[in-house]
């Protein structure tokens, strides 16, 4: 489609995520992944991420979260030592530094929440985990979450007033039948999702 449309070269590679990346088979899947991961079995979990560097406005992210619904955050810091030292103090969120066990990470939370649409949304999505951009970073962030929300595929918040409903509907909702983007989806399929919501 690119070289059709554009006229540039087009290499697609293996799946768009890895297949370890899957929606749970069940109620059994996110009860053992919030056990192996130490997680509260009866609790709403609102998964933060911001890249491997913890970047953004995370703390008020989460100052927003915890305001405007029951649900705990999680929050992926990363490499960002001291933003995981500064919420962990807080008593209200559980903070994790590098994770090399996202499948499980996901399985657990009942909604993940990105300020840049990259990788982990993909995950997120092919796991069929509902999305929420929120506070989005400039450029790629914003660009993303624009995609993602002209697609159908992530709600986009633009203020705490408008967080909390966000929250409630991901959270009402089982595990969905579809996102737009398949288990096992190459790089062709998500170009393809991304050039019809440009061409929208």
């Amino acid at each position: 489609m690119i070289h059709e449309r554009y006229g540039l070269p087009a290499i697609t590679h293996a799946p768009l995520v890895d297949p370890a990346f899957r929606p749970s088979a069940g109620p059994e899947d996110v009860v053992a992944a919030r056990q192996r991961l130490g997680l509260p079995l009866d609790a709403r979990l609102a998964l933060v991420v911001a890249g491997s560097g913890g970047v953004g406005d995370i703390d008020t992210t989460v100052h927003d979260l915890i305001s405007a619904s029951e649900a705990i955050p999680l929050v992926v810091c990363g490499h960002n030592h001291a933003l995981r030292e500064r919420l962990a103090v807080t008593g209200k969120v559980i903070a994790f530094g590098w994770v090399d066990d996202m499948p499980s990470l996901l399985h657990a939370a009942d909604v993940v929440v990105t300020n840049a649409g990259g990788l982990t949304a993909m995950e997120a999505l092919v796991s069929h985990v509902p999305v929420i951009s929120y506070r989005c970073l400039p450029g790629h962030g914003v660009a993303n979450a624009a995609a993602l929300e002209r697609l159908g595929l992530a709600a986009w918040p633009r203020t705490v007033a408008e967080l909390g409903p966000a929250l409630h509907a991901a959270m009402r909702t089982t595990a969905p039948s579809t996102t737009g983007i398949r288990p096992g989806a190459d790089a062709a399929e998500a170009t393809e999702l991304i050039l019809r919501s440009v061409a929208r």
